[in-house]
């Protein structure tokens, strides 16, 4: 027994894992964008305190670097590498237009804040939009705010360059993505969210307070939805799209909300016996089993209750 509880408690705590953070996406990106600043930021330092210019200058570099590995999300792998190799390009001009205003301030302002409208207002072209919006905020902003003068603009620009090609190498060479892998934590992690709502369920009727959980459904609920919309991300690369994974996801999705809708429906009803109400609390347990784990396929998850008990309702029944 101690060996079971032992593998079965470190499988529970490999759930939690997966569920906090679904395809381990947030911890990917935080490895990609501190190794990225990292390594541009010494290779620059290196490169400028050779050429005796100002450290300074390398901060667009390692800003930029930061910044693109949170801001690519476009779908795909092969269009997140075009927005990559595209971003220098808007950077180093907006950068440029920045640095020639510097002169004339009220001018200077102007520009700058039809960037940031700029750089909003570019969403609406998705993914790509957005990135490049940000980068190009990003330069603009690095223009006014630091002292840069016009006659060091190639040593920025070389900055910028080095900082986006070290990006480009540390998200597809040294931490690439692998989309069999990543959908399968993030559908892990859909059915470990799942359950958990259903395990809420479960204390909460034998609490007998689900009449009063209104505010905690909710927010289970939505850790549901939104671990449904990261398999949804993860299914939008090619080479792992699948339409019957899609649809069992919303299927799974739709279901337990409907099947929690049954049992409160069921456990708020007046004078329930409570032989009635274990059994339901049994059912539900069966069913965050179930769900979280998936048995192979022709075993009976709930093989330990009785075949439609005659003393049961018929709510009780169709779960």
């Amino acid at each position: 027994m101690a060996p079971h509880r032992s593998l079965t408690s470190f499988r529970r705590f490999q759930d939690t894992l997966f569920a906090h953070d679904p395809g381990f996406h947030r911890l990917r990106l935080a490895m990609q964008g501190t190794v990225s600043v990292a390594i541009s930021f010494f290779l620059l330092a290196y490169i400028f305190r050779y050429g005796k210019q100002s450290a300074t200058l390398a901060l667009a570099g390692v800003t930029l670097s930061m910044m693109a590995c949170l801001v690519v999300s476009d779908d795909g792998r092969a269009a997140q590498k075009r927005t990559v190799l595209w971003l220098p390009l808007p950077a180093i001009v907006v950068l440029t237009l920045g640095l020639l205003l510097k002169p004339w301030p009220v001018f200077d302002l102007c520009v700058f804040l039809l960037v940031v409208f700029g750089s909003v207002y570019i969403r609406r072209y998705g993914p790509r939009g957005m990135a490049v919006g940000m980068i190009c905020f990003m330069s603009y902003f690095y223009s006014i705010f630091f002292p840069i003068p016009l006659s060091a603009l190639a040593w920025v620009v070389f900055s910028i360059l080095v900082g986006l090609s070290v990006v480009y190498a540390i998200r597809f060479w040294i931490f690439p993505e692998h989309p069999p892998r990543q959908l399968e934590w993030a559908l892990r992690a859909f059915r470990v969210r799942a359950a958990e709502l259903l395990e809420l369920t479960q204390r909460r009727l034998a609490e007998g307070r689900i009449a009063h959980s209104r505010e905690d459904f909710r927010a289970y609920f939505l850790r549901v939805n939104e671990t449904a919309l990261l398999v949804d991300d993860a299914l939008k690369d090619k080479s792992v799209r699948s339409t019957a994974t899609e649809s069992w996801v919303f299927d799974l999705e739709l279901s337990v909300r409907r099947f929690i809708e049954s049992v409160s429906s069921l456990a708020m009803q007046p004078g329930l016996p409570a032989a009635v109400r274990a059994r339901v609390e049994r059912v539900v347990g069966n069913t965050a089993l179930l769900v979280r784990s998936p048995l192979p396929r022709g075993t009976n998850p709930f093989a330990s209750l009785l075949e439609n008990p005659t003393d049961l309702p018929e709510d009780l029944r169709s779960l």
